[in-house]
């Protein structure tokens, strides 16, 4: 057993990075009032804070700060994306909406919500290496889509998708695109001007910020339906009192993220290069799921043909974290609707397993999980 099990499952969750925890302090204590409490000067500093936070934030994506409202995290966000769009595409009549088949669970069931309701739903079937294929999406327009949904980067298998494209296609044909960035902020450019985007989803605990916080984007214009009514804070878009001590540490987080990418990304590409080049010569059965090239540096989405996944983590329980899909699918397990939709076989699907890195991931946490692996496949095969 290692002395503390390895955790290679960062794109399930991060831990709070110190420096955002420190940060996000003062404001549980010394700085708690209610942004929304203008009648005294500690309500008027917590919004003079939310302000600043809400400006530095919008920066980072090119946004406005007034096109920023801050939710409980990326699946609020989608479904307030989603939803709140339903009564704006009825009345122009745009009720076919284009999305994927390998979308996050908060964007497939909001869509079959709207299904339900009577849009029409055209999901594309991704290639093999589960990217997607843009001339399928500008053959599946029709005169009445009205909103292309395509989330940035896969959670599972860590491909990235042509967003600047799809934005691109989707102003061309008239649609609203609305993009489920919760992987790839903090990691990759997003510009919300130069890729169309008029909805982009966030969440903060995939960057090393709190859980419970995250942001919706909506394009300055664009008018949703509210989730939660009651008063009129984050500009009548979502009623509540700021969550400000978890807004602070997201926003943190994300400055952060951007001023460490560059180099945090060479890192994480160079643990996952070492780590597969290992396996192979440990496992040489192995499969590599999604595109090999356009990914997320952090993520290794790798099928043991031979082993069941979920056999192998049973007997690394105590040693080594690792996942076989989304967290969220996680309790209820069945084969990955991701790898299924990408068309793999049954061997490669009962095999898949997910590895993914982060900032504290170093070389010697590989090598105890490479020899945890190796000792466990001698047991297994």
């Amino acid at each position: 057993m290692a002395l503390k099990p390895v955790y290679l499952d960062y794109q399930a969750t991060t831990p709070v990075d110190k420096r955002v925890l420190d940060v996000m302090l003062p404001y549980f204590s010394e700085h708690f009032a209610n942004p929304a409490s203008s009648t005294h000067i500690y309500g008027e500093k917590a919004a003079k804070e939310l302000d600043y936070a809400r400006d530095l934030f919008a920066s980072f994506i090119n946004a406005k700060k007034n096109e920023i409202v801050f939710t409980s995290g990326a699946t609020e966000s989608n479904n307030f994306a989603l939803k709140g769009l339903e009564k704006l595409l009825q009345r122009k009549n745009k009720t076919h909406i284009i999305s994927s088949q390998i979308e996050h669970k908060a964007v497939i069931e909001p869509l079959k919500y709207l299904q339900e309701r009577g849009f029409e739903l055209t999901l594309l079937k991704p290639n093999l290496d589960g990217t997607l294929d843009l001339d399928l999406l500008q053959a599946s327009l029709k005169p009445n889509t009205g909103l292309i949904s395509i989330m940035h980067a896969n959670n599972e298998t860590g491909t990235i998708n042509p967003i600047k494209q799809i934005g691109k296609i989707a102003k061309e044909a008239g649609a609203l695109f609305h993009c489920d960035a919760a992987q790839t902020l903090g990691k990759l450019k997003i510009d919300v001007e130069e890729f169309n985007i008029d909805l982009l989803a966030t969440s903060a605990h995939k960057i090393y910020g709190p859980k419970g916080i995250g942001s919706l984007y909506i394009r300055k214009g664009l008018k949703l339906e509210s989730l939660l009514l009651g008063g009129s804070q984050e500009n009548d878009f979502r009623a509540g009192s700021p969550a400000l001590p978890l807004i602070i540490g997201f926003v943190e987080a994300v400055r952060i993220a951007y001023e460490d990418m560059e180099q945090e990304n060479h890192h994480l590409k160079t643990l996952s290069d070492f780590f597969l080049s290992q396996l192979t010569n440990i496992y040489p059965k192995l499969e590599l799921n999604g595109c090999s090239k356009n990914r997320l540096p952090n993520n290794l989405n790798i099928s043991f043909i031979g082993i069941e996944s979920e056999t192998l983590m049973m007997n690394l329980w105590n040693d080594l974290a690792v996942s076989n899909g989304s967290a969220c699918s996680s309790l209820n397990w069945s084969y990955s609707h991701v790898l299924q939709a990408m068309g793999l076989s049954v061997d490669h699907l009962k095999s898949a397993v997910r590895f993914s890195f982060g900032r504290l991931t170093n070389k010697s946490d590989l090598e105890i999980a490479l020899n945890l692996l190796d000792k466990t496949f001698k047991l297994l095969i």
